[in-house]
């Protein structure tokens, strides 16, 4: 009907018809969903309006998910429905350019901390990233959305409440969303990016937001990070002992996925930086003369190596490094199986036993140095 109607009916029936198909955008069926959608897209092609789809796109999708987020946990469909519904409008009619439309909507190129991104406008923003990536390092106006996220993630808000621990997660996500997307010839520019980032984490006390960023970068990123992957993995790995709820958890998840998508043989470089984490945790020297093989506990465990999760996803790269690497990193490696065995809690490593046992009698029946047997 939108379509066939002429400019001046559609003038007249535009609010009558985003009436009817707005309560369709949260439809379960995808069909039904998509229906409702392409009215909106029709209308807003037809009269070429820009405030009236920018007030559509307000009213209809950035009001309406702060509505449904007032009771997150009831609406996790609808939340989800009305995403998937925003995402298919702005990818079926990029001659549209939504994503300037939500920039605006959002005041993002405006952006101080006096006038925060909502918990609504981050979600929003992450459905329009991807289109928004690839221009971050080459337009200033695409590149406020970066500053801003990057701004509300590293300095503190002039209001506390804005720390409320789900506002800082949708900004991150959108912010991880962003980083992940950075096209494969920017790769050096965000990466220098993410360092900065890293340090202001560290500054600030919020290392758990860094970890996660790393996590999902790694993760969804096109980009070959075997560069930086020593890098990641380094800064990570400082917390593997952390007292901080959670921070421990978010390690091994964010080990794995650096690890997850490294070729074994860059994997292997990644042993003595587990060698000297662990040293740096949990090792304290002792007098000279006792040799390098003997060490004293600085602590009685290390709380990565308390889960299986954390014993296991070190155990693998290390396994294939003693069997696989050069010399140097079969000693280094060595050495993290017997950090493994000294750290780890029993419920913890019984699960990596057969692994580790079978790799530590290769080297004593091979033909190693005696360095690697000690």
């Amino acid at each position: 009907m939108a379509s066939a109607a002429s400019h001046r009916l559609l003038l007249q029936i535009k609010s009558r018809l985003t009436t009817i198909a707005d309560p369709f955008l949260v439809h379960e069926d995808k069909q039904i969903r998509e229906y409702s959608v392409k009215v909106f897209i029709t209308i807003f092609k037809r009269l070429g309006d820009t405030t009236y789809t920018q007030n559509c796109l307000d009213v209809s999708f950035l009001k309406k998910l702060h509505i449904l987020m007032q009771d997150k946990d009831n609406n996790k469909n609808e939340i989800a429905n009305l995403i998937k519904g925003l995402t298919f409008m702005i990818e079926s009619s990029p001659e549209l350019i939504l994503d300037q439309k939500i920039m605006h909507l959002c005041s993002v190129p405006t952006h101080s901390l006096r006038a925060p991104l909502s918990i609504a406008q981050a979600t929003i923003l992450r459905v329009i990233a991807p289109k928004v990536a690839p221009f971050v390092f080459t337009k200033k106006f695409y590149n406020t959305l970066f500053s801003a996220l990057a701004t509300e993630l590293t300095m503190d808000p002039l209001d506390p409440a804005d720390l409320d621990e789900d506002r800082i997660h949708a900004l991150l996500m959108c912010f991880a969303e962003l980083v992940a997307c950075i096209p494969l010839h920017e790769y050096n520019a965000i990466n220098e990016e993410i360092m900065d980032f890293h340090d202001k984490c560290v500054k600030r006390n919020t290392i758990h937001l860094y970890i996660e960023l790393i996590k999902y970068y790694c993760q969804n990123t096109a980009s070959n990070y075997e560069k930086h992957a020593q890098f990641y993995t380094n800064n990570v790995l400082k917390h593997m002992n952390s007292a901080v709820p959670g921070i421990v958890e978010k390690v091994v998840q964010c080990i794995s996925a650096i690890f997850a998508k490294l070729p074994k043989e860059n994997q292997f470089a990644l042993v003595p930086l587990i060698r000297d984490a662990i040293e740096m945790t949990g090792v304290a020297p002792v007098e000279e003369h006792l040799g390098d093989t003997i060490y004293q506990k600085k602590v009685a465990s290390i709380k990565m190596l308390e889960t299986k999760e954390g014993v296991k996803c070190l155990a693998g790269v290390i396994q294939n490094s003693i069997m696989h690497g050069s010399i140097r990193i079969r000693i280094d490696s060595a050495y993290c199986f017997k950090y493994l065995i000294d750290f780890a809690s029993p419920v913890a490593i019984k699960s990596e036993v057969v692994k580790i046992c079978g790799a530590l009698i290769r080297v004593v029946n091979d033909k190693f140095p005696p360095d690697l047997k000690i």
